[in-house]
C-alpha cells in the first residue's frame, strides 16, 4: 500500500478516512454534520482542505500526522518571569514557547495559541486559578493541550482539585525546574 501524501493541499474522504482510522461512511457523516468542514468536486464528490483536516484532527484529539516538533507550543502563565526562560532553554530551539505574568493576556494568549503545553501557577494573583483550567477543559479545541500546575505551595486539597479541574500535572516548585522541565518534554512527546 502506498504512503500518504501529506504534503498536498487537498485530500479525498477515502485518504481523511486512512488518517482518522475510520471507514469513508464515518468521514461523509462527519461532513454532514458539520464536524468537518469540506467542499464539493462539480462530480458531487467531497474534499477536504488541509488546514480544515489539521484542525479537526487537534479538535477532536485525533493523533495528527500534520505536526512535527516545530508545531510544538508551551505556554507559560507564571508570575515568574525567568520561568519562560528557563523553560525555552529546557525544551529546545524547535518548540515555541511563550509566556507572561499577566492573566488577562495570558487568557488571550491561550485562545490563540491553542498551546500542546499550559503551565500554570492557579496561585498568581488574578489567573482565576483553576477557574481558568476549567473554562480552557469545557472547549474541545483545547482536548489535546497538557496542564501542568507549577505552583510553591503544599496544598493537598489544592492539587486534588486541580486534578479534578481537568490538570494533567501538578509540580511544586519546590520539586524545582528541572522537574518541570522533564515533564513539559515527555508531554510534548
Amino acid at each position: 500500500m502506498a504512503k500518504l501524501n501529506l504534503d498536498k493541499e487537498i485530500f479525498t474522504t477515502f485518504e481523511v478516512a486512512k488518517l482518522c482510522n475510520a471507514n469513508i461512511t464515518s468521514i461523509k457523516n462527519w461532513i454532514e454534520k458539520n464536524k468537518l468542514r469540506a467542499f464539493k468536486t462539480p462530480g458531487g464528490h467531497y474534499r477536504i482542505e488541509r488546514d480544515v483536516l489539521k484542525t479537526f484532527l487537534d479538535e477532536y484529539g485525533m493523533p495528527n500526522p500534520f505536526r512535527d516538533r516545530t508545531d510544538r507550543k508551551v505556554m507559560v502563565l507564571c508570575k515568574e518571569p525567568a520561568t519562560v526562560e528557563l523553560v525555552r532553554r529546557g525544551v529546545g530551539r524547535d518548540v515555541q514557547v511563550e509566556g507572561t505574568d499577566d492573566p488577562i493576556e495570558g487568557a488571550l494568549m491561550v485562545g490563540a495559541m491553542q498551546p500542546d503545553c499550559l503551565i500554570i501557577d492557579v496561585l498568581m494573583e488574578g489567573s482565576g486559578g483553576l477557574h481558568m483550567v476549567r473554562k480552557i477543559r469545557e472547549h474541545n479545541q483545547f482536548n489535546r493541550t497538557r496542564i501542568i500546575v507549577y505552583s510553591n505551595t503544599d496544598d493537598v486539597d489544592l492539587e486534588h482539585d486541580a486534578r479534578e479541574a481537568g490538570v494533567n500535572h501538578f509540580i511544586r516548585t519546590t520539586e524545582g525546574i528541572d522537574a518541570l522541565k522533564e515533564r513539559v518534554i515527555k508531554e510534548l512527546n
